[in-house]
């Protein structure tokens, strides 16, 4: 009898258990998708940056040899062509640091994405993504971060499943022996029978 006394309240926690799982499993997913996202975010950014070097030494390479070949025919100093040599030297490094740095931003999206083996053959386009037209508005983003959090959502059904849990408990404790059932007797003219409620001292 106790059982079905407290079964509203038993159903009610269960069922915030079952949103505040939910909720948690939704927090730790976005999580997840975010940390993917930021980790795109960078290899393009590498992507990009690849690029810029690559140009820059390409840039850099012409003009040396332009420089070399003036130098040749007398036409300007040494020093100047060291010069040129020199720049091409140091966009040649900027060039292989962009590459390990694209290298290091394939693996860290590989691990936000969980791939191995051949499914890391994959190709970055290049170019990063449009910024937004507008930036966001900064006055209600914080009472729009806490209305939509998840980890909130959470706290709060698990609030409610405790609420339910402590309700059936106080109920089972004031009713430990509660009982409905039916009792005879016998007399002279037969049997009477009527109901009976048992109810146990806490």
């Amino acid at each position: 009898m106790v059982e079905l006394i407290t079964a509203a309240p038993r159903r009610a926690a269960g069922e915030a258990q079952l949103a505040a799982a939910q909720a948690r499993a939704a927090s730790e997913l976005l999580t997840l998708a975010a940390r993917a996202e930021l980790a795109w975010l960078d290899a393009a950014a590498a992507v990009a940056q690849r690029a810029l070097a690559q140009d820059a030494f390409d840039t850099l390479a012409a003009a040396a040899e332009l420089t070399e070949r003036i130098a040749a025919s007398g036409g300007t100093t040494e020093l100047a062509r060291a010069r040129a040599a020199s720049a091409r030297a140091l966009a040649r490094a900027e060039v292989g640091r962009a590459e390990a740095a694209v290298a290091q931003a394939r693996i860290a999206l590989d691990d936000a994405l969980g791939l191995s083996g051949d499914a890391t053959g994959w190709a970055l386009g290049d170019g990063l993504p449009a910024l937004p037209p507008a930036p966001p508005a900064l006055d209600d983003l914080e009472a729009d971060a806490v209305a939509h959090s998840l980890a909130v959502v959470a706290a709060g059904a698990e609030r409610r499943a405790a609420a339910g849990d402590a309700r059936a408990a106080a109920i089972a404790a004031w009713l430990p022996g509660l009982a409905i059932g039916a009792v005879g007797e016998r007399d002279g003219d037969g049997w009477r029978v009527g109901p009976a409620l048992r109810i146990g001292v806490p």
